[in-house]
């Protein structure tokens, strides 16, 4: 169960960013997001030692920043940490700066999504 949450985290974050890039400059009434984003970041970084914190951390300009797939862990070598690796703390840490970085509504289609791999999971596994 834990493990399709961290997967799709995993896919969730970059595909925020990158829509997050790509998005227009946002209306006047969105621009006090920046600093609930920045200070749920460094929270969330706070909360991580040193070589999470590494693990984590790019350069803007690393390959890192569009390499990522959704293609399964054996066909595509992940990068970064996984949820189910984090203490509570710092599970909480990480999804409130996804929660940070999305609208209400983007942050519920997360959660959906991530329960939707949780039933793709546990029925999958009920045939196996």
């Amino acid at each position: 169960m834990k493990i399709l949450r961290i997967l799709s985290l995993a896919l969730i974050i970059p595909i925020a960013a990158w829509a997050m890039q790509r998005a227009p400059a946002p209306a006047p009434s969105s621009v006090g997001a920046t600093p609930r984003v920045v200070t749920a970041a460094n929270a969330f970084l706070a909360s991580l030692d040193d070589a999470q914190r590494a693990a984590v951390s790019f350069a803007f300009n690393s390959p890192q920043r569009t390499g990522w797939s959704n293609l399964p862990g054996p066909m595509f070598q992940r990068k970064g940490l996984r949820l189910g690796d984090l203490m509570p703390a710092q599970r909480a840490a990480a999804m409130s700066l996804v929660s940070a970085a999305l609208s209400r509504e983007g942050y519920q289609k997360v959660l959906a999504i991530m329960d939707g791999d949780e039933v793709l999971k546990t029925n999958r596994g009920g045939h196996q």
